[in-house]
């Protein structure tokens, strides 16, 4: 009856009496009850032999608190097209048994049967398309249900407990399951601003109230500070990155039941789209050809040459090579060289969507990338060499210089466009075999040094929403990992929580009332 708030918590803004989401355990009352001791085969054993045990209870009629715990294992398949993604993840359920529970609990001990609560927290995934897998954890000896007992639960050490009032944790009883989840979620897109998009990937879990006679809502697990994480390491991002995420605990009226709250888990990922690939792809080669379409004003005949496409790299030395037979077309085809070099541009282009088709969308530049895209400037560096020289007057000048550059062409094209992209290429080749001989310690060293472990606190919490309703936990990087973390990523988070706590701050001026404190009164 006495119950404060767990030291643990540190929570030093007022707690308002109208918040069902606030960091306590409930209404609790601790009760002395006396059962005959189980035996293993089920069977009550003399009537003298009876136990007593002074216990603290979830206290009957009263809001139920469920806490979770989550961890994201992957996040896959995000899908521009269907506007869905994937992702695979466990949640993990503890509540605070009551005393009828715990009674049927130990009439059941022993029993060839696996004990399973007469209530159970029912989810459902609001935004789920399609549900791969999604099953209960089987603890061995135990069923999918399992009684714990926390020692830690909710206060700093239980050592520390004094008073015979205070919640004791060591002398609770909770029911604790664990769901393994595999589920395509759909998420509309807001693609205005592509390829500068922001997404939020959103995971919407409800509480159903089958029984109307029992309320609860969702808190997180008050064990380790750290009660969810997002593990990057398998997770196929491509073309995206995971900027930050948040995990809300919430009311949703939006059931049919009439004044009653849904209990509701909101989790958002905060991603972010790498556009520099969308940049040099395609806004750069459009600027290029359209750079490429002014010289056409200068001609004024056109011939047309049939395609040349190949799925190789030798396709696009061809190519290159082939731009230098411009030079033997004279300048009164001026129109005709042109020509030629604007084909083998478009057959550069039509060789690179050929190859965008057979590969998954990245953020980086492929091998076969660079190499397109140095053909393109130096297939448009003969073409203004060309408009270049016909400018000259002399005709005996004109011809020297456009001999002369044809033969620093020849040579640029065989020490660029050959000898340097065998080199590094075969230096790629020597680089992705030394993968061959990783461990799984060096592969995770390389994925968790780019992708860092992403941790919820309970201690960095925050009111947002209408009326301060909603409990917020903003994600931040794992302090504990055995990486690297660079400065980098360390000043993009702080930035982002700066920038959090100011938007909360705003919020929270824009809605107070006149006269009004931030603490509500």
């Amino acid at each position: 009856q006495d119950q404060q708030v767990a030291p643990k918590l540190h929570y030093t803004e007022a707690l308002d009496s109208k918040w069902s989401y606030h960091p306590r355990l409930g209404d609790l009352e601790k009760r002395e009850i006396t059962y005959l001791a189980p035996s293993k085969g089920g069977k009550q054993r003399h009537a003298k032999e009876t136990r007593k045990e002074k216990l603290w209870f979830a206290k009957t009629g009263s809001t139920r608190k469920v806490f979770v715990s989550l961890k994201i294992k992957r996040i896959s398949a995000i899908d521009n097209i269907k506007e869905t993604f994937r992702m695979r993840f466990h949640i993990y359920l503890n509540w605070i048994m009551r005393e009828e529970e715990y009674r049927a609990y130990l009439k059941h001990f022993g029993s060839k049967y696996y004990y399973e609560p007469v209530w159970t927290p029912d989810l459902e995934f609001m935004n789920a398309v399609e549900i791969h897998r999604l099953e209960h954890f089987e603890y061995p000896k135990e069923g999918k249900y399992k009684i714990e007992t926390f020692k830690d639960f909710y206060v700093e050490k239980a050592d520390d407990i004094v008073d015979k009032h205070e919640f004791d944790p060591q002398l609770c009883r909770f029911i604790r399951c664990k769901l393994e989840c595999d589920i395509t979620f759909a998420e509309e897109l807001e693609l205005q601003s592509f390829p500068f998009d922001v997404q939020d990937l959103s995971v919407i879990i409800r509480g159903n109230l089958l029984d109307r006679k029992i309320q609860y809502v969702f808190l997180p697990e008050l064990r380790e500070p750290n009660f969810g994480s997002i593990d990057t390491r398998y997770s196929v991002l491509d073309e995206w990155e995971l900027s930050t995420a948040y995990i809300e605990f919430l009311g949703d009226k939006s059931g049919r039941a009439r004044g009653r709250e849904y209990p509701s888990i909101n989790l958002r990922l905060k991603v972010k789209r790498k556009w520099k690939i969308y940049v040099i792809n395609i806004v750069l080669l459009e600027c290029a050809l359209c750079g490429l379409s002014l010289c056409a004003c200068a001609t004024q005949s056109q011939t047309q040459m049939e395609d040349l496409c190949d799925q190789h790299c030798i396709a696009g030395m061809a190519l290159c090579g082939l731009s230098l037979c411009a030079f033997y077309l004279t300048h009164d085809q001026l129109g005709e060289r042109l020509s030629l070099l604007i084909t083998l541009i478009l057959t550069s282009v039509a060789f690179s969507i050929v190859i965008q088709e057979k590969i998954p969308n990245v953020s980086y530049l492929t091998f076969l990338d660079k190499y397109i895209l140095m053909s393109y400037f130096f297939l448009i560096l003969i073409m203004v060499e060309s408009v270049g020289v016909s400018t000259i007057d002399d005709d005996e000048k004109r011809d020297n210089y456009d001999h002369f550059l044809f033969y620093v062409f020849l040579v640029v094209w065989f020490v660029l466009l050959i000898v340097v992209f065998v080199i590094y290429a075969y230096r790629l080749i020597q680089t992705e075999e030394k993968k061959l001989l990783y461990s799984s310690d060096e592969v995770n060293d390389i994925v968790t040094q780019t992708t860092p472990t992403l941790v919820f606190d309970y201690k960095n919490h925050k009111r947002t929403g209408h009326g301060r309703r909603i409990l917020s936990f903003m994600a931040t990087l794992n302090a504990a990992q055995n990486v690297s973390v660079t400065d980098k990523d360390r000043e993009r988070f702080a930035r982002l929580q700066q920038k959090h706590e100011e938007f909360v701050q705003l919020q929270r001026a824009l809605s107070m009332k006149p006269g009004e404190s931030e603490d509500g009164q």
